[in-house]
């Protein structure tokens, strides 16, 4: 009998690795990674690719980037721990074969990267590549763009300094709206290498990232309310027309447009709340869907616009804790947990708690700038991955979105990003 039911447990475990190296095998797209020893990853069709072999504790690489026609770029190194103040990033045609250099810098650290969206105007091969820089030596932060016109000429156009710089591209890749020093909003002409309009408008100074839409020329921005401590959410048009969207939202608000152009979700945080997550119809205004758990912290809509992933606070008994402030989500050790909201039904599951890597945590705090940029989602919307401490040790995680799962473990790391396609 002993033995027996020793073969039944061998079996179901044995069960349990078939089905989950049967589900892996249908996820779809790539996922780049940095691994727990700080080298770059692909996971792609059942195999891993190794891009980096000599990340280490002092040669931390960091912000893997897809573009959406599939190159990845990724950066070296993180200078809180570096031996010395070179930094440089890298470029992987594919994402499976290891990058070359494309920029170098001193002293100089890549806190963020977007591609973007389409080729530069003159050349089909070209694509920009934005990177939000800080200057360490000389303080400040400023956005720069990298445009290969051939391996051996890569052009860098700085496109503006301020503290804080947040920013967004058009769907074309033209343009660049930027949101600067917390009060100046221009708009960035990509091909004259100038600003085509200054202080657009004027920023209420509650918000972090402007959102442009996906579809069109339509700009997301705050706005003031009818005082200072309430905001309107502001649509401004290519003529320079504005539509109140939302009306006096108290306190900072983080936005973002579905990728069919069709809604706008938004989130706010006050000093002692943080709202639920709310659903706008842009074409009409009227809230379609809502989650029902407020103090939703980040927010991300996957490649359909039919879901949105959203992280709140969790405690291990099943209840959700109320925080004072979204730096709850920068709290080591601080578990919170994944939902889905389906805006079309307007339903939500609770998926699973997770105790976000470091990594993690810078992303899910900066989530409306990276979440223009960078895929928590598969691409075909069934999918999220992310990186979390499991005992101590940060794993990258795979959950099936579609219903209440335990995720998969993919392999060990501390940051991982799915591509577009």
């Amino acid at each position: 009998m002993r033995y027996f039911g020793w073969l039944l447990l061998w079996l179901g475990l044995l069960a349990g690795a078939l089905s989950a190296q049967t589900e892996q095998t249908h996820w779809i797209g790539k996922i780049a990674y940095v691994g727990e020893d700080y080298n770059v990853y692909t996971y792609f069709a059942s195999v891993n690719y190794a891009l980096t072999q000599d990340g280490n504790n002092t040669r931390r690489y960091q912000w893997l980037t897809w573009s959406n026609d599939d190159q990845l770029a990724y950066f070296c190194c993180s200078l809180d721990v570096a031996r010395d103040l070179r930094t440089a990033a890298y470029l992987s045609e594919n994402g499976l074969l290891a990058g070359r250099v494309v920029w170098t810098g001193f002293g100089t650290q890549v806190i963020y990267a977007a591609w973007s969206p389409a080729p530069c105007a003159e050349e089909s091969h070209c694509r920009p590549l934005s990177l939000l820089l800080n200057d360490v030596l000389r303080g400040g932060l400023r956005v720069a763009l990298l445009q290969e016109r051939s391996e051996s000429d890569i052009r860098e156009i700085e496109v503006g300094k301020g503290a804080p710089f947040y920013y967004s591209f058009s769907a074309d890749g033209s343009q660049i709206v930027l949101h600067r020093n917390n009060r100046d909003i221009d708009i960035y002409d990509v091909a004259a290498q100038d600003l085509v309009v200054r202080r657009a408008r004027r920023s209420s100074g509650t918000f972090q990232t402007p959102s442009w839409s996906p579809v069109d020329n339509r700009i997301v921005i705050g706005t003031r309310g009818s005082n200072r401590q309430l905001t309107n959410i502001t649509l401004v048009d290519e003529q320079g027309g504005t539509r109140t969207l939302v009306t006096d939202v108290r306190g900072n608000i983080s936005f973002l447009w579905s990728p069919d152009g069709r809604y706008l979700a938004y989130r706010s945080v006050s000093s002692s709340n943080i709202s639920a997550l709310f659903v706008v119809d842009v074409a009409s205004g009227n809230v379609v869907a809502r989650s029902p758990i407020e103090h939703v912290m980040a927010f991300f809509w996957s490649p359909d616009s039919r879901y949105l992933a959203y992280v709140t606070p969790y405690r291990l008994n099943g209840g959700f804790s109320k925080p004072n402030t979204r730096q709850l989500i920068q709290q080591r050790r601080a578990t919170l947990s994944w939902s889905v909201l389906d805006v079309v039904e307007n339903n939500s599951v609770l998926l699973a708690p997770f105790v976000p890597t470091y990594e993690t945590s810078y992303l899910l705090t900066y989530f409306d700038q990276f979440a223009q940029s960078h895929r928590v989602w598969s691409p075909d919307s069934r999918h999220l991955v992310y990186a979390e401490e499991v005992n101590g040790v940060p794993t990258v995680q795979v959950l099936d979105a579609m219903q209440s799962s335990v995720p998969a473990t993919l392999a060990r790391g501390r940051y991982a990003v799915w591509s577009f396609r």
